[in-house]
């Protein structure tokens, strides 16, 4: 039997599968970074992103950021979602500067994967959802690597796709 999760988000599936498949190899819970890491405007604890393999900019924790001062362009908390673009832009700017990150320029650039599946939702969330894209694929190819973004139908064609479809549909 499957425990499913009260809340679907991103790192709710990655924990189920996670317990679900643990000899799948797949990014962990440890290896994100789920809090902020600033410690005040524009300043940030270095020791909070050592050995992250990626960050998580949550709907929480941007209202989180908010109260704490750290987005004073925003007024009103509710305009928090469409901020994580911009806020994540910044966010990595402030950590290459500040934690010693450099951007390294190779003649082969590594690939970078995301996955997408666009859905009927209001324009403001599809507008919402294309700018965050558009700044994943600005971030990740400044750093060196190839954005690259995953279908539905490139995830049809992963050869454990039988086995995540399977896990994912309790979801």
């Amino acid at each position: 039997v499957h425990e499913v999760p009260d809340y679907i988000s991103d790192m709710n599936v990655l924990k189920f599968i996670t317990e679900e498949k643990p000899e799948i190899p797949i990014i962990t819970k440890t290896d994100v970074l789920r809090e902020s890491a600033y410690i005040a405007l524009n300043s940030i604890d270095c020791s909070k992103t050592k050995d992250k393999m990626a960050v998580h900019f949550s709907h929480f924790r941007m209202v989180e950021a908010f109260k704490m001062g750290l987005m004073p362009h925003i007024t009103d908390f509710h305009d928090t979602p469409g901020e994580r673009p911009p806020y994540g832009k910044k966010f990595l700017e402030n950590w290459a500067k500040q934690c010693g990150v450099k951007r390294k320029t190779v003649y082969k650039r590594p690939i970078i994967y995301t996955f997408y599946k666009a859905e009927n939702s209001d324009d403001i969330l599809k507008v919402q959802n294309e700018a965050m894209l558009e700044t994943w694929k600005e971030i990740w190819t400044d750093y060196g690597w190839t954005p690259q973004i995953l279908t539905v139908e490139d995830a049809h064609n992963h050869p454990n796709f039988e086995i995540f479809n399977e896990l994912l549909q309790y979801l």
